[in-house]
């Protein structure tokens, strides 16, 4: 089952990811990063990365 991953600053829906996936992803609208994670009870998390862990 995919669930939805938004921007938790904007509120931008980011991606769908399958439970137990964890994406880094970057809001085109915001342009913050942050890593979505989807638990396996299905519980969706998006964390800011740090500076030093951002890619590209």
């Amino acid at each position: 089952m995919l669930k939805f991953i938004t921007c938790p600053q904007c509120g931008q829906k980011l991606c769908r990811a399958e439970i137990g996936s964890k994406v880094v992803i970057t809001c085109p609208k915001c342009k913050s990063t942050y890593e979505g994670i989807v638990d396996k009870d299905g519980s969706v998390h998006a964390l800011p990365l740090a500076n030093d862990q951002k890619v590209g």
